[in-house]
């Protein structure tokens, strides 16, 4: 990291001579490298959140690794530079993740998947739209979110003391159609691509078994996220509307207040 910052840093403040081609290969190379092992520790940690095992053996040594390349990385002179890159920021929301959900704080978990998969300007580069997190990443991503939405739309378990289900939904409107057309690409991929295509008709299986053997590769069930996401909509349009009224009731309060000031201002002294 400290090689591959120094000599980044280095090419990016250069000023009137141009860089040798050895450092220009020496940075390309440790560069890669560097986004290699954060995107790879960022995957590992993810696959053991939404598939952990009993023990968490595996996903308390990939939080750890995590956690110690994200001091290591921060710490350093250079963190300014570093923290920008997105294999960076993608293993920082993976780990906020991570913590979130020992916390069983939802809010914070489905906001950092949102991070993850919804779509954002490139401001920096090129000015492309980019998703944050490879398409290798997006069905666990879409899995966690899926126990999220279930967790807020559980019934009252009249034999466990639980609290009633919530009128609102950790994710906002814009998360949930992120959300949407995450798992929109997703089954379609696994539905129609050429490979799938190709089996199918040499096999001759119809379109129902065609989708079953597609939802069967995926860590959830279709409908189930189908169901889910459908209610977090609704759920988010509510509380979005709420907010607004309430935003609205507050600035009408809030411009008679003002009206009355100004009247008393402006009228008759004694």
């Amino acid at each position: 990291v400290d090689i591959w910052s120094s000599l980044r840093a280095a090419l990016q403040e250069a000023k009137g001579e141009p860089p040798s081609l050895l450092e220009v290969e020496l940075a390309g190379s440790s560069g890669r490298r560097f986004v290699t092992i954060c995107t790879e520790t960022s995957r590992a940690l993810l696959a053991e959140l939404a598939n952990s095992s009993d023990d968490g053996e595996a996903l308390t040594h990939h939080h750890k690794i995590a956690k110690d390349m994200l001091e290591a990385i921060m710490e350093g002179e250079l963190a300014h530079l570093i923290r920008r890159d997105q294999s960076v920021a993608l293993l920082q929301h993976v780990f906020d993740i991570a913590d979130a959900t020992v916390a069983n704080n939802n809010d914070v978990i489905a906001q950092n998947i949102v991070n993850c998969l919804g779509e954002r300007v490139d401001a920096e580069g090129d000015g492309s739209v980019k998703i944050l997190a490879p398409p290798s990443m997006h069905a666990n991503l879409l899995s966690l979110a899926l126990d999220v939405l279930e967790k807020e739309n559980a019934e009252v378990d009249g034999t466990v003391a639980a609290q009633e289900p919530r009128s609102s939904s950790s994710f906002e409107v814009n998360g949930i159609q992120a959300l949407m057309a995450r798992f929109a690409q997703l089954t379609f991929n696994a539905t129609l691509s050429p490979e799938m295509m190709r089996d199918s008709s040499l096999g001759g299986k119809n379109a129902s078994t065609l989708l079953a053997e597609s939802s069967a590769k995926l860590p959830f069930e279709e409908q189930r996220m189908r169901k889910e996401l459908c209610n977090g909509l609704m759920k988010a349009f509510v509380s979005e509307n709420a907010k607004r009224k309430k935003d609205a009731s507050d600035t009408q309060r809030l411009d008679a207040g003002i009206g009355r000031q100004v009247d008393l201002m402006l009228g008759p002294s004694m």
